[in-house]
């Protein structure tokens, strides 16, 4: 007896293959691509951040009292490198070191303080004031209220009684330093200190130190001071 030959009927046609869905795929291919992608974003936003707040700058300090009129030695300058961004820091040591030694100050500097640029002058450019110090006693000069920075006329007077003369050495000079001595109880009740003015007139500054051997000098503080409305010399016999 013959064996029937058997046939599957387990077959789709084949428009059915065409439109089947497809097998939805693993996620895992996905997920590491997203994973890369935010590493990739990590990576650039520190790069990104380092070279906008992490930009190296050097900056100028003085290791000691800078003063006006004398030039500025490498034993007064330390550099200090900085990583934050600075208006006053210089791109190497080397320029920093160039920009100040060498130059001077047209104000005091006191030490640990950065040394900005705006402060500095070429040396024999011709714009320095000259520096002169001298002594008075302190109630000749406004009972001390006179500080670094303020604008001061100094008169002198000379001669006695109907002779005397009260002539104005220079107005509205700057000083640049004022050295009143410690109290102690070794202190007169009316010491004497020192003042360093910056004049800038060589005429203003041989009348000053001429005045120095006059009998009494007096410092006037003068920061909001009006015109002057005299000559510049005053004779009490005259009115």
């Amino acid at each position: 007896m013959a064996t029937a030959m058997k046939t599957s009927t387990k077959f789709r046609p084949l428009r059915e293959i065409r439109t089947a869905k497809p097998k939805q795929r693993n996620g895992t291919i996905t997920s590491l691509a997203f994973a890369l992608i935010a590493l990739v974003a990590s990576v650039y936003s520190i790069s990104t951040n380092s070279r906008t707040s992490g930009v190296t700058g050097y900056l100028a300090i003085a290791t000691a009292t800078i003063t006006p009129g004398r030039l500025i030695r490498p034993s007064q300058v330390q550099i200090e490198k900085v990583t934050s961004v600075s208006p006053l820091a210089f791109s190497t040591p080397a320029e920093a070191l160039s920009k100040v030694v060498g130059t001077e100050s047209s104000t005091t500097i006191t030490a640990g303080s950065i040394i900005a640029l705006s402060e500095l002058i070429q040396s024999g450019a011709g714009t320095a004031d000259r520096i002169l110090s001298f002594a008075l006693p302190l109630s000749h000069a406004a009972g001390g209220l006179i500080a670094a920075g303020d604008r001061i006329d100094i008169l002198a007077n000379e001669g006695n009684g109907a002779n005397q003369v009260t002539v104005a050495l220079a107005r509205g000079v700057k000083v640049v330093a004022v050295n009143i001595p410690n109290a102690s109880i070794s202190t007169p009740a009316d010491p004497n200190i020192t003042v360093t003015v910056a004049i800038s007139s060589s005429l203003t500054t041989m009348m000053v130190v001429n005045g120095l051997t006059s009998n009494s000098l007096y410092v006037v503080l003068s920061n909001r001071a009006t015109t002057p409305n005299d000559s510049g010399i005053y004779i009490p016999s005259l009115g």
